[in-house]
């Protein structure tokens, strides 16, 4: 379950950086893969 959440986290958060200026892509991306990670980590 705890991984389930972690993908989707990290996919909105890229859906997120697509929509966002350019200013705020970079970050959101970051979050992104930092989620994806942890949630790597854990299985």
């Amino acid at each position: 379950m705890q991984l389930r959440a972690t993908q989707v986290v990290s996919v909105v958060s890229r859906v997120e950086a697509s929509r966002a200026s350019e200013d705020f892509q970079a970050s959101l991306n970051s979050v992104a893969d930092k989620v994806a990670s942890a949630g790597d980590s854990h299985q």
